[in-house]
């Protein structure tokens, strides 16, 4: 599926697959399956889709729902939400480097436009995630 959400594209088809978390199977009508996306840019995203009664329904008539699917996109926390409630722990140290002694924490920066922009070609150059080329520059300015 693809989709431009924002001025921003996702597509499944050229996104890594993460993983997904399925309820039932597409014939029931409670059916859920989602399956967790992250782009070339580091940004996760997830695939859902659903029966008439799952939180993907459609409106097709007067209350009458039929099947549906959309694409969410998701910020990183929302994202470790996601691997945390769905996925194994292995998965979830893969995804977002856990360090058994606590060493790192969470933070949100805010950067300009041309900046952002940087950092995510420079860390999808150096093939490694953001926070990582962040820490790879810093340490190489304290040398």
């Amino acid at each position: 599926m693809k989709k431009i959400i924002k001025g921003k594209k996702y597509d499944t088809e050229k996104a890594e697959y993460i993983d997904c978390y399925q309820y039932s199977n597409p014939r029931d009508l409670n059916y859920l399956r989602e399956e967790l996306y992250r782009k070339k840019t580091g940004e996760f995203f997830l695939h859902g889709e659903g029966g008439p009664l799952s939180k993907y329904s459609k409106p097709v008539g007067n209350n009458e729902w039929s099947s549906g699917e959309e694409i969410i996109p998701l910020d990183l926390i929302d994202a470790e939400d996601w691997v945390e409630e769905n996925c194994d722990e292995d998965k979830y140290e893969e995804l977002f480097n856990v360090v058994d002694d606590g060493e790192k924490v969470r933070m949100v920066l805010k950067l300009n436009k041309p900046s952002r922009k940087m950092l995510e070609e420079q860390a999808l150059e150096h093939k490694c995630n953001q926070s990582e080329w962040v820490e790879y520059l810093l340490k190489k300015e304290n040398k």
